[in-house]
């Protein structure tokens, strides 16, 4: 066999190739540039950057690619990298900012920069955000100086005078800029909700039904699909069916509302808009639904009991728009407490409690009537004379109602969560009966750890107070203590001059108490006003100690029927 032949060695060009210059290296990044290939744009960049470190225009480059293929965190992060660079980056950096919505840090990025028409358009935009509007009209007047001949700055222009509440100075204004309403769908919208502000409905849904048709004619044409369309043009549907509700087409626009929210294909600006606007027409029926429709707009603040608006919507909602839905919030929370302690009360049988007799609902007036079982006598202290004179023996009497009411309450996983004399009811055999459940809450599963914590602040346990989750039985345990100390002393053990103080006093003042008590009551009081909820006595344990036992013997138990809930009547 003839031996192989072995392999020419390659020559140098072909094993080995020269890397590219500058000059090649800066033209391939224009090229992808041009192509809007941003990230070969990023690599090509990086290899300029390799090559010659520092280098302002692959720099700024690589940031406008980053930026423009929507990687703002990479962007920023190389703006930080290059601090130290003898190259302003702070427009990047207050742009990038403005994109993350730390709006405060962008306009103090922006504070050294030369006022040119780009600073001042990205300011425009950050006061817009931050709802700054008067400001922000000075920047466009600013601009308006440089004659740029911007169809977009002239849309923002009109938008920042519409949320200024200069509607009459809009027309004005087009007319001076050289625009019309037809000149864009932008403008036909903006346009519409200046003449929404000034009554003019009819005009008003002319203008947003023009601003559909452009804007379809002009989405279709940028090859936008079905479901895309209709999230960009969200808004102009959500004013639509705002002037029907204008209107007083109550029908109409609910039916409008509900197609926007249940297509879910919206913004969600215009979602929680849409959601909120479906809450004022309905009012507070269905009140549960309209909570869980809100609910998902508002988010509870990191670290504190506040709410606020959704991550995303603090900056595209106005500050009127965030306190309508505040306030709608407020209102549904009030009648979902008012329909649960309904719900509640119509369960509840047992002698120390007051029965709820029927539940009218009146549709015509979109409220609901309760009537309560009548109990002759006013509440414990009242109808005994002042607070502290009331004898010990009765107190025990009232004392031992309390605690059995209380019991069977907790027996059917309820939590009152306002335990106090106001809300104790004597009858006129001298019963006494627990009332109002308007805070009162239901657990599962014999869990009563809660977060809720809303009722009257002297009555409140000390755990609570420091806004920690909490047990409810124990907490209200802590609340039949205060009633009862309330009773026997005629004060509350712990009050302060304000809220914050009260709560102070009862996380970490000392329990006074009389010289003269009678010792066993003494204990009982100790122990029900114990500040630590794992040391505290339980309700059961405090139904047999023995103050309150004394010679009446143990408290009886009822073993009542739990009724069912059954349905409002009409």
């Amino acid at each position: 066999m003839a031996p192989k032949a072995k392999p020419k060695p390659l020559s140098p060009s072909a094993n080995s190739q020269a890397p590219p210059s500058l000059e090649e290296l800066f033209s391939s990044l224009h090229r992808h540039a041009q192509n809007f290939e941003y990230e070969q744009a990023v690599k090509i960049a990086d290899q300029v950057l390799s090559i010659a470190p520092g280098d302002e225009d692959a720099l700024r480059c690589k940031i406008v690619a980053l930026i423009k293929s929507d990687s703002i965190d990479k962007a920023l992060s190389v703006i930080q990298k290059s601090e130290d660079l003898p190259v302003d980056l702070n427009f990047y950096k207050a742009y990038c900012l403005y994109r993350q919505n730390k709006l405060q840090e962008a306009l103090e990025s922006l504070s050294n920069q030369e006022r040119s028409t780009m600073a001042l358009q990205l300011e425009a935009q950050i006061l817009y955000r931050l709802g700054k509007m008067d400001t922000c009209m000075q920047s466009y007047e600013k601009l308006q100086k440089f004659k740029i001949d911007s169809l977009d700055l002239k849309t923002n222009l009109i938008a920042t005078l519409v949320s200024a509440g200069r509607s009459n100075e809009v027309q004005g204004v087009m007319d001076a800029l050289k625009i019309k309403a037809s000149s864009s769908f932008e403008i036909a919208y903006n346009t519409a909700c200046s003449l929404i502000e000034k009554k003019r409905y009819t005009e008003a849904e002319q203008h947003l039904l023009s601003a559909r048709r452009l804007g379809q004619e002009m989405l279709v044409d940028e090859d936008y699909a079905d479901d895309e369309i209709e999230t960009e043009l969200a808004p102009i549907a959500v004013q639509l069916a705002y002037i029907q509700q204008l209107l007083g087409n109550k029908l109409e626009a609910i039916e409008s509302y509900l197609s926007i929210i249940n297509r879910n294909l919206a913004d969600a600006s215009s979602l929680a808009v849409a959601t909120n606007n479906l809450i004022v027409l309905r009012g507070t029926k269905d009140a549960s639904d309209s909570l869980r429709k809100l609910d998902r707009f508002i988010q509870k603040a990191d670290g504190s009991k506040l709410f606020k608006v959704a991550s995303g919507l603090d900056f595209k909602l106005s500050q009127r728009q965030r306190e309508s839905l505040y306030f709608n919030r407020l209102l549904l929370l009030l009648q979902a407490n008012r329909i649960e302690q309904v719900s509640i009360m119509k369960m509840l049988d047992h002698p120390n409690i007051v029965k709820l007799v029927e539940v009218i609902d009146d549709p015509l007036s979109d409220h609901f009537y309760m009537v309560l079982e009548y109990a002759e006598g006013k509440w414990v202290c009242d109808s005994s004379g002042i607070a502290g004179d009331i004898g010990e023996s009765k107190c025990r009497r009232y004392l031992r109602d309390v605690v059995s009411g209380l019991l069977y309450l907790h027996a059917h996983n309820i939590v009152h969560g306002d335990i106090k004399p106001d809300n104790l009811l004597v009858s006129s055999t001298g019963t006494v009966k627990i009332g109002d459940f308007s805070v009162s809450q239901v657990f599962e599963d014999d869990n009563d750890e809660l977060r809720r914590s809303p009722g009257t602040p002297v009555f409140t346990a000390p755990e609570c107070c420091l806004g920690l989750t909490y047990h409810g039985r124990a907490a209200d345990t802590w609340a039949v203590g205060v009633t009862l100390y309330f009773m026997i002393v005629g004060k509350y053990p712990f009050l302060g001059d304000t809220l914050q103080e009260t709560y102070d006093k009862i996380v970490n003042s000392p329990l006074f108490l009389p010289d003269n008590l009678n010792p066993q009551l003494r204990n009982l009081l100790e122990r029900l006003l114990c500040k630590d909820p794992k040391h505290r006595i339980s309700l059961p344990a405090a139904a047999e100690h023995p103050w309150v036992v004394e010679e009446e013997g143990p408290i009886p138990e009822f073993h009542c029927r739990h009724k069912n809930a059954g349905k409002l009547s009409g």
